[in-house]
């Protein structure tokens, strides 16, 4: 019996999405969801490995946590939007820590939108489809 791995191709089409999430479990679970809705998805576990990717490669979108290890989600939305390669790249922020207060200083720091946890994945995944079809328009 002949058995076959799927391996699926990576098409240039296919939006690039940026996880910076340092809860394992958390991350594999958006991350799966993300792969199976047809986006390649990058993953980092600290808020210094998330800066250093940003640097190097290019991302369709960022969902970005705010408490990780080392430098934080906050100061890497601030560094990315200091950068004119990634000035412009939505950034959707997940947080336990999203009172209005908070919404309002992440959105000050340049973030596309903000969601608590526990969110509700479909609304993150229609979130994040409506703009990267926006920007794969452009």
């Amino acid at each position: 019996m002949k058995t076959s791995t799927r391996c699926p191709l990576i098409d240039a089409t296919q939006p690039t999405i940026l996880l910076a999430e340092d809860d394992p479990d958390q991350s594999e679970m958006l991350s799966d969801v993300l792969k199976d809705e047809g986006y390649v998805v990058d993953t980092a576990f600290s808020g210094d490995v998330a800066n250093q990717k940003l640097q190097k490669n290019t991302y369709n979108l960022i969902v970005l946590d705010i408490r990780m290890p080392g430098m934080d989600g906050e100061t890497v939305l601030k560094r990315l939007r200091e950068r004119e390669r990634t000035a412009t790249v939505p950034v959707f922020v997940v947080s336990a820590f999203a009172t209005d207060s908070d919404r309002q200083r992440y959105a000050e720091s340049g973030a596309t939108a903000s969601f608590s946890k526990p969110y509700d994945i479909e609304e993150l995944i229609g979130h994040i489809a409506t703009f990267t079809k926006k920007r794969s328009a452009l």
